[in-house]
């Protein structure tokens, strides 16, 4: 008895073990992992890291030819490059390989900033051509960087380009028998259709705006402000770039200086040659870094001043402002200052704002912000916030600062909060994320200008925000260039006023999302179609009735999205839903806003993982009740089941 009895508590282990590993492995199916390779563009080039490049060359041959793509996954220009560069590392990296044999490689500088830094790398996509050795020295100057044909675009050529570059440095000079059909074959399968043009979003827009009114229809569910993690997270990962490009550019000009000193110890003789004509190239090189050190430090010390005064966030504010000088002009004062944007009423008071007028109202953005302006002039609370100051940028170093380059932590945040509205339909994908926060960021601190002058705000702000950040730090080429050029013929420089900045921003990014549904958008994400925003399901009376946009009503609606209408907001993992009552069709709706709310696949996820806890439950019921009987432990009333049991088993038998 004692013998069956252990063989019986291992049974029961063993099962229980069974249980809970299957119920493991079904939560693991309700809630996937997601793995960081997604961020992989060209998944058959071999990614590389700071700790496995010089690994990865080493093993070649060192006269070995490579080709090596630097990119950033939050780039849209590489996304929509990545399918170029994907041809170029089947046709280098899968048998049957052609001769001379090339290997291509890849890095993603967004993961592998120190990496490319050392590589001095501010632009996205870069693809370069050389030999192992090359690379695993970080030779930079050794290695040819492909130059992109002007008349050609990179996403329809650029395979080909880097084939018949990379095939007139091998050795031997080589004609490589590459052909990109089946780029062509794929795109054609893909996306072929013509893209859907503004014009048409705005009729179809207007179309569902009268047929909804007909129907006695009001909209669905609105969101009422951007969310908070997404505004602090684009902050951390702007900060971040900042800090990278700044390092580029003074570690370029410390590197000339120094090459500078040790020439300046050549003999008289030589000094006097070069000083009768002839080598001006290392002068010209460090008059045209110090240019560029200078030019960095203005752009970030302009940033800094912009935001402490317009982010829409109190601790972003407090934290950027630590890093310009104190009232005396130096650092290591402490300065407490009252956060204004705190009032006397509570983040919960402020968040549960008179729903059941929410719900009646035609338009429950715009009713939120007349709710907001009645009941401002209560009295405000002032929170005061301690602020220690720092320089941001150190002389003697050419430079960021220790503290601002290594210590500073934006919006007081250690870790990042992750995307949250600005998330990608798909664990697969890598578009949204930054560009998307860029833009909410963009949008915040424009309608918040007036902070930087009452008269003058739109033209402080267009010079941090446009010529300071998105000329010298977003790296992704091409956005830039767009950018740059739809603000110049837009003349957004003569721009004045903080509500007129406000609205150019609107419409530049109501421009961008008209060019790429007008040309076709590889690099987007299918869930979030580019359209004219807001559309009518986020602000109804954002329009008028024939389609045209009503100014007035589309600014309060970006006061309350962006800013909350300048009052308190809950710091939640989402931003607030307002629910509001339908007259008909109320079911659908309800189920509809649940399947939205999920996501695609939500009630499958929903389902496993109530499967998942009632089979936990099952196994340990059914653990401590065999148990209970192994040890004759059971209450009575399981004990006259069982006789009772028995005694029937007994009496069936012959």
């Amino acid at each position: 008895r004692y013998l069956m009895s252990s063989k019986l508590d291992v049974g029961l282990l063993f099962l229980f073990l069974i249980a809970t590993i299957s119920s493991h492995a079904l939560s693991s199916l309700a809630i996937r992992v997601i793995s960081k390779d997604y961020r992989q563009l060209a998944p058959t080039a071999i990614h590389l890291t700071n700790e496995t490049f010089e690994e990865e060359f080493s093993n070649l041959s060192p006269q070995s030819f490579c080709v090596l793509e630097f990119y950033a996954h939050w780039c849209p220009a590489c996304r929509a490059f990545a399918p170029q560069y994907e041809l170029v590392a089947k046709y280098f990296n899968v048998a049957p390989r052609p001769e001379p044999k090339v290997t291509a490689f890849a890095v993603d500088c967004a993961e592998e900033q120190q990496l490319c830094a050392r590589w001095k790398i501010n632009g996205y996509p870069a693809v370069f051509f050389g030999t192992a050795i090359e690379f695993a020295g970080e030779r930079a100057n050794d290695v040819k960087e492909i130059k992109w044909k002007e008349k050609e675009k990179r996403t329809k050529t650029g395979a080909k380009q880097i084939v018949e570059f990379v095939g007139g440095l091998v050795i031997p000079s080589t004609e490589y028998d590459f052909s990109d059909e089946e780029l062509d074959a794929t795109s054609k399968k893909d996306g072929g259709g013509a893209a859907t043009t503004t014009k048409e979003n705005e009729n179809l827009a207007r179309l569902a705006f009268q047929n909804d009114q007909k129907k006695g229809l009001d909209y669905k569910t609105v969101r009422t402000m951007a969310s908070k993690d997404d505004l602090e997270r684009a902050t951390v990962e702007m900060w971040n770039q900042i800090v990278y490009d700044a390092e580029i550019a003074s570690r370029e000009l410390n590197e000339l200086s120094l090459s500078s000193l040790k020439s300046s110890t050549n003999s008289a003789s030589s000094i006097e040659a070069n000083a009768q004509g002839g080598d001006v190239t290392h002068s010209t090189l460090a008059d045209k870094a110090r240019g560029n050190v200078e030019t960095i430090k203005n752009a970030i010390g302009s940033l800094i001043h912009a935001l402490s005064k317009t982010h829409p966030i109190a601790e972003c504010r407090a934290s950027f402002r630590g890093l310009l000088p104190g009232a005396d002009g130096t650092e290591g004062e402490e300065e407490e200052i009252e956060d204004e944007s705190s009032s006397n009423r509570s983040n919960s008071d402020a968040e549960s704002i008179d729903e059941e007028a929410l719900e009646s109202a035609d338009d429950p953005l715009l009713a939120m912000a007349s709710s907001f302006s009645s009941k401002k002039g209560g009295g405000k609370r002032r929170k005061t916030i301690t602020i220690h100051h720092h320089l941001f940028w150190d002389e003697e170093m050419n430079g960021l600062s220790q503290f601002a380059a290594k210590t500073f932590t934006p919006c007081g945040r250690v870790k990042a909060p992750e995307w949250n509205d600005c998330k990608p339909s798909s664990p697969n994908s890598s578009s949204r994320g930054y560009t998307c926060g860029v833009w909410m960021l963009l949008h915040a601190t424009a309608l918040r200008s007036k902070e930087l002058d009452k008269h003058q705000g739109g033209h402080v702000w267009y010079d941090a925000f446009v010529n300071g950040f998105i000329r010298n730090f977003f790296n992704c080429l091409e956005c830039r260039e767009h950018f740059l050029k739809m603000a110049e013929e837009t003349k957004g420089f003569e721009i004045e006023t903080p509500e007129e900045i406000a609205f150019w921003i609107w419409r530049r990014h109501n421009d961008v999302n008209e060019r790429l549904a007008t040309e076709g958008d590889p690099a987007g994400d299918p869930e979030y179609p580019k359209q004219q925003w807001p559309d009518v399901q986020s602000c109804a009376k954002c329009r008028h009735t024939d389609g045209s946009w009503n100014d007035d009503n589309v600014l309060k609606f970006l006061q309350v999205y962006f800013l909350a209408n300048n009052e308190p907001r809950p710091r939640s993992t989402r931003a607030k839903l307002v629910k509001v009552k339908t007259s008909s069709a109320s079911t659908t709706t309800s189920l509809s806003t649940k399947r939205n709310r999920r996501g695609e696949g939500g009630g499958h996820i929903v389902a496993l993982n109530i499967l998942a806890k009632v089979f936990v439950v099952f196994a340990a019921l059914s653990f401590i009740f065999l148990y209970l009987h192994s040890k004759d432990k059971l209450p009575p009333v399981f004990e006259r089941f069982k006789r009772k049991h028995m005694k029937r088993v007994f009496d069936d038998w012959p």
